[in-house]
């Protein structure tokens, strides 16, 4: 069984997410963080709840603010479960070094890095493309709740 929620928030302004950088804290700096080499079964048991669910959105690079204040928010909110699909390489390395789980999508390097509005040809494509993903989800056994990464917790 899968939940699919598609929310945005296009219209609100993003939160700020307050982000503590380890030299400014008294924590130990923390190990390197990769994120998966692909989307496998391996990684999703890794990140999965007990029940198998997981809160997956995606981004470019152009949208990793987006992605950086909805992780946070779901932090906050006591979300433990969550994964970003990186839609090109910008993704994947800004999402690794916030370190949030993340894995590149099918395709990855054909996107480009830039924000994709709203009615263009990139825009008509994402919704392929989030199909294709959560079909991908679906087939290595994951519950899930698949949210675009403007939405506003």
């Amino acid at each position: 069984p899968a939940v699919v929620t598609t929310a945005s928030a296009a219209t609100a302004a993003p939160m700020a997410a307050t982000l503590v950088s380890p030299a400014a804290s008294s924590t130990p700096a923390l190990a390197p963080f990769k994120c998966a080499g692909s989307l496998s079964r391996e990684f999703v048991e890794g990140v999965w709840s007990e029940r198998h669910e997981l809160v997956v959105s995606f981004t470019n690079g152009g949208g990793l603010d987006f992605a950086r204040n909805l992780f946070a928010h779901a932090k906050a909110a006591g979300l433990e479960h969550m994964a970003f699909g990186a839609m090109d390489g910008a993704a994947l390395e800004g999402l690794a070094a916030s370190r949030i789980p993340c894995f590149p999508m099918r395709d990855a390097s054909a996107s480009k890095s830039e924000k994709i509005g709203w009615g263009s040809s990139a825009f008509r494509n994402l919704g392929v493309r989030k199909i294709t993903l959560l079909v991908d989800l679906l087939e290595l056994g994951v519950n899930t709740v698949l949210v675009d990464a403007d939405t506003v917790l």
